[in-house]
């Protein structure tokens, strides 16, 4: 009789899980990790996303499909990818919305300057009116690991003289294929584990730090100091790795704009600004005290942007400061940000990125 009970206990606890996990596939979009779960390997950009996905294309990107050709082509990271929003939500598909052009998207979580050159060459093949770099300088500098792990990128840095002497070269190139958790196999899982970061990163429940709660308005938010020291660390030119990862973007950029313009393809270079840097312009109107590595970590990345600035305007590359844009959405109350320490905005976010390289690039056409 008691085994009984149990076996019934059992199938009902199943059948319940089957239907939550089917009501999750069905209601929200799978998984919920998409951005960071199910990569696979890649010898030049280390990983894609695995075509599994939904949402993903042949090529392990966040595209319907891949097209023989595109008017606009977006690359970056998690920012051009579009952490937290639905694909029709992430900057360069509302900003194809605006200008009425196709676009493509090579956006991933993760990848850097290095990816950023890579894709620029395959980006040429779908023969586009523009290439849009979303510059994120508060992690776009990392340049190590790949040096660390890929043979591709070590020759390519010896090629051209580059001294990566001091990065530590043993990094092993991670095995995504065989390293998918089951966490994130499931709707189940993948909800648990997004719930577990949201919670840890509100109430201090993980390594994140000691949260900052930024007060503003309707837009409240949290930065960590763990996330405020990374960030300063990735944006420190006096460091060895984001020194060179500066020199490489530089000459990636360079580089980039003397060969699209032979192509007859516009480069345009957008900054996306930290979170952070976008509340530093509201002092007086927060209810916050900020603690030093808080300014400390925003005069880095005004400090980047000012000296990357001045190569690009030698070098009459186009860029686009989206910081302003992001901003007004703040002021105008609109949600941009999630109440975590997430940096990643809302959709109120992303389009302001995209009416950022609208106004700049296209309004006038």
């Amino acid at each position: 009789m008691k085994a009984n009970r149990i076996i019934l206990s059992t199938v009902l606890l199943l059948i319940t899980l089957l239907v939550i996990e089917v009501t999750l596939r069905v209601f929200t979009p799978f998984p919920i990790h998409a951005h960071r779960a199910n990569k696979t390997d890649d010898n030049i950009l280390s990983y894609r996303l695995d075509q599994s996905l939904g949402g993903i294309d042949d090529n392990g990107f966040r595209n319907a499909s891949v097209p023989e050709t595109a008017d606009i082509v977006a690359i970056g990271d998690s920012h051009t990818y579009g952490v937290n929003v639905d694909p029709e939500d992430s900057w360069p598909n509302q900003l194809a919305a605006m200008t009425n052009m196709s676009i493509y998207n090579f956006g991933v979580s993760g990848y850097g300057i290095l990816q950023y050159k890579h894709l620029i060459h395959e980006a040429t093949k779908l023969k586009p009116r523009y290439i849009i770099i979303g510059f994120y300088a508060a992690n776009d500098l990392k340049v190590c690991k790949l040096f660390g792990s890929l043979d591709y990128w070590k020759e390519w840095a010896k090629e051209k003289e580059y001294d990566i002497e001091f990065c530590p070269l043993k990094h092993k190139k991670e095995r995504f294929l065989l390293s998918n958790y089951a966490m994130y196999e499931t709707a189940i899982g993948s909800l648990t584990t997004y719930v577990w970061e949201l919670a840890s990163q509100r109430y201090n429940l993980g390594a994140e730090g000691q949260s900052v709660i930024i007060n503003h308005g309707s837009n409240p938010t949290i930065t960590t100091s763990d996330r405020l020291i990374n960030q300063y660390r990735n944006m420190d030119l006096t460091r060895q790795e984001a020194s060179l990862g500066f020199e490489i973007t530089k000459d990636v950029l360079i580089e980039a704009k003397n060969r699209l313009d032979k192509l007859d393809i516009e480069l345009i270079v957008m900054f996306i600004p930290s979170k952070e840097s976008v509340y530093s312009d509201f002092p007086e109107d927060s209810d916050f005290q900020p603690p030093r590595e808080f300014y400390d970590m925003v005069a880095k990345e005004n400090d980047v942007l000012d000296k990357l600035t001045t190569t690009l305007n030698d070098h009459d590359i186009d860029y686009i400061n989206a910081k302003p844009y992001v901003s007004d959405a703040v002021k105008q109350s609109k949600r941009v940000y999630t109440y975590t320490g997430d940096g990643h905005p809302l959709k109120a976010g992303y389009e302001a990125y995209a009416k950022a390289v609208y106004e700049s690039s296209f309004a006038s056409q």
